[in-house]
């Protein structure tokens, strides 16, 4: 995946041309590359995928927990927006979708994997998944002043092109491990959650399209270069244990060894 499929699926899905968030993303990405498109990177995912005993399965599980939790934390940001009616609805709703990902990672982990876990490990991680019910819906007396919100927008919209691309590299691994039996059910999971993916970055570009007017075009495309680069280290300190137990001296070129 690249910049230019990323802009390619958000112009398939959206009517509207998001011709400043496109330029935004095209001025940032010229100058910090994001890891997550390089080839040392995309070989390094299958390198564990293939190697390491489990880690697909653990993969699945790990995204249950970390899509539940990236729920709250949305629903947190929310409750503090009261100034700006298409964000509040768009971040409601995105806090809705990862609460309703964890649980379908659980069923993907199922139809899958089951047989790579412990008999109530998955039960378990189920259980300590915490719905978003209405009795969470609620204002904060803690407001999310605009500049913050714009710079939480650009967080989501980095953080959710990258996870769209873990999908797509690891979507086909996922099918073509499961059991025949229930390839069309794990199939139509991926499916869901790549639509849910892009209508994440779909909804976030198109508020920074509409905050990217004369007077802060220069300081959005800053801000989305530091962010960018933000992740860019976070991504790569996350890999670096999995590195460090399992790269066997390979992928200096991805971690500047």
């Amino acid at each position: 995946m690249s910049t230019s499929e990323v802009l390619q699926a958000l112009q398939e899905r959206n009517a509207d041309e998001l011709s400043r968030f496109s330029e935004v993303l095209l001025d940032a990405t010229s100058e910090v590359q994001p890891v997550w498109f390089s080839k040392p990177y995309d070989d390094f995912f299958w390198h564990c995928a293939t190697t390491i005993p489990n880690w697909l399965p653990r993969v699945v599980a790990a995204c249950a927990t970390t899509e539940g939790s990236g729920a709250h934390a949305l629903l947190k940001i929310w409750s503090g927006v009261d100034f700006h009616r298409e964000a509040e609805d768009g971040i409601l709703r995105h806090a809705k979708d990862e609460a309703t990902h964890a649980q379908l990672f659980v069923q993907l982990a199922r139809l899958a994997f089951e047989q790579n876990f412990e008999s109530d490990y998955l039960d378990t991680v189920q259980q300590s998944l915490c719905p978003i019910t209405e009795l969470d819906i609620v204002k904060s007396d803690r407001r999310v002043a605009e500049q913050m919100l714009i710079d939480y927008l650009i967080q989501l919209n980095i953080v959710e092109i990258r996870t769209r691309h873990h999908l797509r590299l690891l979507a086909p691994m996922y099918y073509s491990l499961a059991p025949a039996c229930n390839k069309g059910r794990v199939e139509r999971i991926l499916n869901g959650l790549a639509r849910d993916e892009t209508s994440h970055i779909g909804y976030t570009a198109k508020l920074i399209d509409d905050w990217a007017n004369d007077c802060n075009m220069e300081r959005l495309k800053s801000l989305y270069k530091c962010r960018l680069h933000d992740y860019n280290q976070h991504t790569l300190e996350h890999c670096d244990v999995a590195k460090h137990d399992y790269g066997q001296g390979r992928f200096a070129a991805l971690f500047n060894d």
